[in-house]
């Protein structure tokens, strides 16, 4: 059977507060209770010490004012048979009794219940002898009201069970108030995580008090974060498996194409009137070689890390060789291609073509972002510079294009993420895990006009081959 966590609450407290006040106001008000017929039976008492004590004689008039001290009624019997009574005995079809007559040494107790005269009273008979001054020894009737006597116990009584009962009330109200805010702020984050759990990621709202609830939302935030990574992450995984996949059942065609047509390109070299000096053959043969190479990388997009040797590169020369490959394309389309590296070598370790083909992605990615006719043909240049920074390389592709679109961010180095209408999102994604290989980073900036791509490789000053691990 479900429980409310509102009942789990409110229940427990309410029976512990209810059981605990009544225990309280029941002690109080027994405690009052006694102190009450304590205080009327001293009173009484006190009363008929005076009357016994006094030489005054029990007359009609002194019985009324004691009356109107005490609270209590009055009968006097003498000796002569005279009856003065605080009360009319015309009608009197009883008698009070004398049994238990004695005189007022004692404490007075009100115990005795007796009807008279249509009404129930408290009786003590008391024999007041050695009344100094008279000499008849009276028998006195101390009359007290039970309707009198309830309503002294309940004015005793009734401010403690008042205040056990506003207490209780109290108790119950606040429990109420606190369940129902922590069930709707457990409400809240149960619905949050259902939320999470068809896929609703969104943050949930803090709620407006600092407490163990509210870090409960923060943490429960926190897990709809880690599961958007994670998400991303399955999703980009399943991505390069499928593009795995498919590239695998494409290889070999394209391997064999690309292969083919390298050799039919070298024969008609041999064969050309030109010769090997040719510059547009060269070209096209080295342009089929980075085809294959582009494979490759893509073909290891889903295949575990392999090993492989680093050799030392000079990035000013390793610029000077592929800026060739993509001038044919730039003078195409009308852009230029200027080169400000120094006159040293700026040396790193790392896989030559690996770093080649960073450099053509982001030169390709340039000379297309410029492309787009412009009033002013001066902003169609792109620049590759080279540059040294304390103990790293800088490699820096600079272009006056509108640059990537907001929405991209830092998502711009993401497999499949792309602006580009026939863009497939894979040269940047690529290009970046080349450079993270190599010991580096790579990120983009946009300043003012200009988008500016940086690769930073850590200076290579050995003379040595490096063997490093190549992740992915």
């Amino acid at each position: 059977m479900r429980l409310p966590l509102r009942i789990q609450i409110v229940a427990p407290l309410a029976v512990v507060t209810v059981a605990t006040v009544a225990a309280l106001a029941a002690f109080q008000a027994v405690s009052a209770a006694r102190r009450s017929q304590a205080g009327i039976e001293k009173q009484l008492a006190g009363v008929a010490r005076t009357l016994l004590e006094s030489n005054f004689p029990l007359t009609q008039p002194v019985l009324e004012q004691m009356k109107g001290l005490s609270g209590a009624d009055f009968v006097v019997e003498t000796p002569l048979g005279t009856t003065f009574s605080t009360i009319d005995l015309s009608d009197a079809q009883v008698e009070l009794p004398h049994a238990g007559a004695d005189s007022v040494g004692r404490q007075i107790e009100l115990r005795n219940l007796i009807r008279f005269q249509g009404r129930d009273y408290f009786h003590v008979p008391l024999r007041l002898v050695n009344r100094r001054g008279v000499g008849e020894q009276p028998l006195l009737h101390l009359l007290y009201s039970q309707d009198d006597y309830r309503r002294a116990q309940w004015e005793a009584v009734a401010p403690s069970a008042a205040l056990g009962s506003v207490a209780v009330l109290a108790t119950v109200l606040c429990g109420v108030w606190i369940a129902r805010n922590v069930c709707q702020s457990v409400s809240r984050i149960g619905e949050h995580l259902e939320r999470i759990a068809a896929g609703d990621f969104r943050p949930l709202p803090a709620p407006p008090r600092d407490d163990e609830l509210s870090d409960l939302a923060a943490n429960v935030n926190v897990m709809a974060g880690r599961l958007v990574e994670f998400e991303e992450q399955v999703r980009r995984t399943e991505q390069l498996r499928t593009l795995g996949q498919l590239g695998a059942g494409l290889a070999h065609e394209i391997r064999n194409a690309i292969t083919g047509s390298r050799m039919a390109l070298q024969i008609h070299a041999d064969e050309c009137p030109l010769g090997p000096e040719c510059e547009s053959l060269e070209v096209a043969v080295r342009q089929l070689r980075l085809i294959e190479t582009y494979v490759q990388r893509f073909l290891r997009l889903s295949k575990p890390p392999e090993h492989v040797m680093h050799q030392r590169v000079n990035l000013v020369k390793l610029v000077e060789e592929v800026a060739p490959l993509v001038g044919p394309h730039a003078r195409h389309v009308g852009v230029t291609l200027e080169c400000d590296c120094p006159p040293t070598a700026v040396p790193v370790s790392g896989d030559p073509e690996s770093l080649g083909q960073v450099l053509l992605n982001l030169l390709f990615n340039a000379i297309e972002a410029v492309a787009s006719p412009r009033e002013d043909a001066s902003g169609r240049v792109v620049t590759v510079r080279v540059n040294r920074e304390e103990n790293r390389a800088v490699l820096a592709v600079e272009d006056h294009g509108t640059g990537p679109s907001r929405a991209l961010g830092e998502r711009l180095f993401d497999p499949f993420i792309s602006d580009k209408a026939d863009g497939v999102g894979l040269g940047l994604s690529v290009s970046r895990e080349i450079v993270h290989e190599h010991g580096g980073n790579i990120e983009w900036r946009r300043d003012a006009d200009t988008t500016r791509f940086l690769v930073s490789l850590p200076l290579d000053e050995e003379e040595t081959f490096v063997a490093q691990s190549v992740g992915h």
